[in-house]
């Protein structure tokens, strides 16, 4: 997995807490891991999980989504 988006294909994993990542050009993976988090994680405006707390995930340019949700609702809208 690369650390920072680039120009060709990645595959970037989101962090917990507050990120906005941009997959740049090429057929990016956007892998996100909630799995740890009690809370439900909500889907919205097109671009943008939210557990409406400690962690949020803005993202644009990803072509493909890995998500895992924590035990909590996930709403994944794709």
């Amino acid at each position: 997995m690369a650390d920072q988006p680039t120009e060709k294909n990645d595959t970037i994993a989101a962090q917990l807490g507050n990120m906005n990542i941009d997959g740049l050009a090429g057929v990016d993976i956007l892998v996100i891991d909630y799995h740890a988090l009690t809370r439900n994680i909500a889907y919205s405006n097109g671009n943008k999980y939210s557990d409406g707390r400690l962690n949020s995930l803005t993202f644009g340019n990803f072509e493909r989504w890995n998500i895992l949700g924590g035990i909590g609702n996930t709403f994944a809208k794709i």
